[in-house]
């Protein structure tokens, strides 16, 4: 990973100012760095926090029908009690409790659950949920410390507080905190990353190579449960070491949720930070395949993007929540639950969440016979099919083995796509030439024109030109 990035001084209140000018309904104290937005009377408030560096996380999800503040420490550091005190008085000044939404980190738990007997003797209800969803560190590692939390902590935000909005008024702190629970205990999710991300102000540093990638890293840069070496392809690393790390009834040191055939299941794809969002949405795609092929999953909602970051993490998680038994367990205790995928798409403001109109699916809306219309010509001409093709099979190889000189030029003159580009449209040809019309050689031109087309993208015009005009001369 380049060493080079975008640095500021104070980096931290830097971020917190830039944020709030850009969400001017949402509060900052800058001194005490918090974050936060009135609260209607007779509701429960919510508050998180953490560490600085895993934004949208915390403050992007501060808005109606999510948290209610955020208060933040330095960089992978967290809040001083003091900080988190002033927070709870801040958000209660209307509501009727607070509740502390804390990721299971050491720093996080005891200067939150501090803050919150703090908060109790002054008379404030208070309670704290401490969350944790990753499967990688393990029962029999994670002792008594529990599971690290990860990107399945924002759900955990986003049910809540469209819980709180809804129905705190009636349930209270001990409802509101009960719902967190539930969604906690049927949350699991791994990270991977292929190194260590950049922190703003330090040197960077991995003990990885460039062959090397960890599988569970944590969002501190914490090691995780194995170094790959070397880095398998994107589809291994989802179906031979996530998923099955997820999944695996068998593992008795991972199997924190349990996932019965026909329960409805909600796929979170995570960005740390680093990955483009043409590769999140390819992931996205490509877990859900193997959900289906190995799991028999199909998830009923799927939500794709940068919710949770460690900085530029060149990494991304993959989080699973079991909806049916978060149901079950939800309805028990709430008569007015029908769903918890209702509180999850409930309505919200909150800037880092990705408001959409959701709708439970267990497919992508897909129909490729809207437009499955076959490329036709004039017909001029008959020809040898079986020479024909042996000329275009024997020009392919030439094509393809040409294929990193040419590459190395136009690396020199410029975007160095030239020579992959031309492999991928005689490939498009010779893969598709027992569909060429055997009868008319224009038509079979003209079927070619359109091969290269759907392989070669922007430079197929040229020689669908060349092609077009083969036959009309006029």
């Amino acid at each position: 990973m380049s060493a080079k990035s975008f640095e500021v001084t104070d980096p931290v209140n830097s971020s917190l100012k830039g944020f709030a000018l850009a969400n001017p309904s949402i509060t900052l104290v800058p001194e005490e760095k918090i974050l936060f937005r009135k609260t209607d009377s007779d509701k429960i408030a919510l508050i998180s926090g953490g560490g600085s560096g895993h934004e949208p996380t915390h403050a992007g999800f501060i808005g109606k029908g999510m948290l209610s503040g955020a208060v933040v420490g330095e960089i992978f550091a967290s809040p001083s009690t003091k900080q988190i005190l002033n927070a709870i008085r801040l958000v209660n000044e209307n509501a009727s409790g607070v509740l502390l939404i804390v990721k299971n980190y050491t720093g996080d738990v005891l200067h939150f659950g501090l803050s919150a007997e703090r908060a109790r003797a002054l008379g404030i209800n208070c309670r704290v949920a401490v969350i944790g969803d990753d499967v990688a560190v393990g029962r029999e590692k994670g002792g008594m410390v529990g599971r690290r939390a990860l990107a399945g902590t924002v759900l955990v935000h986003k049910i809540v507080g469209a819980f709180a909005e809804e129905y705190s008024s009636k349930y209270g702190l001990d409802g509101t905190a009960k719902v967190a629970k539930i969604i906690n205990d049927n949350l699991v999710t791994i990270g991977s990353s292929l190194d260590h991300c950049k922190v703003p102000g330090r040197k960077f540093e991995s003990e990885l190579n460039e062959k090397q990638m960890e599988l569970g890293m944590g969002i501190h840069n914490e090691p995780g449960v194995k170094v790959l070496d070397p880095i398998p392809s994107t589809e291994d690393l989802i179906s031979k070491y996530m998923l099955p790390k997820l999944l695996d009834p068998n593992d008795k040191d991972r199997a924190f949720v349990k996932f019965d055939e026909d329960d409805e299941v909600v796929l979170l794809v995570n960005n740390l930070g680093g990955v483009s969002n043409f590769v999140i949405s390819s992931i996205t795609s490509k877990t859900t395949d193997f959900l289906k092929e190995n799991y028999n999953i199909t998830p009923v909602q799927t939500i794709a993007g940068t919710l949770m970051t460690s900085f530029n993490g060149n990494g991304f998680s993959i989080t699973l929540l079991n909806a049916t038994k978060a149901t079950k367990a939800l309805q028990s205790d709430f008569e007015e639950i029908k769903s918890v995928l209702d509180l999850l798409n409930a309505f919200t403001n909150a800037p880092g969440w990705p408001i959409a109109d959701f709708e439970k699916t267990s497919a992508p809306s897909v129909n490729d016979d809207l437009l499955h219309n076959e490329v036709t010509a004039k017909a001029v001409g008959t020809y040898d099919f079986d020479k024909f093709a042996e000329w275009m099979k024997s020009g392919a190889e030439q094509v393809i083995k040409s294929e990193p000189h040419i590459t190395e030029l136009d690396n020199q003159v410029g975007d160095g796509d030239c020579g992959y580009t031309l492999v991928a449209g005689v490939k498009g040809i010779t893969e598709n030439l027992d569909k060429l019309s055997k009868d008319s050689l224009s038509q079979a031109v003209a079927q070619i024109s359109d091969f290269i087309e759907g392989s070669m993208g922007g430079t197929s015009v040229v020689y669908i030109l060349f092609f077009c005009r083969v036959f009309h001369t006029d």
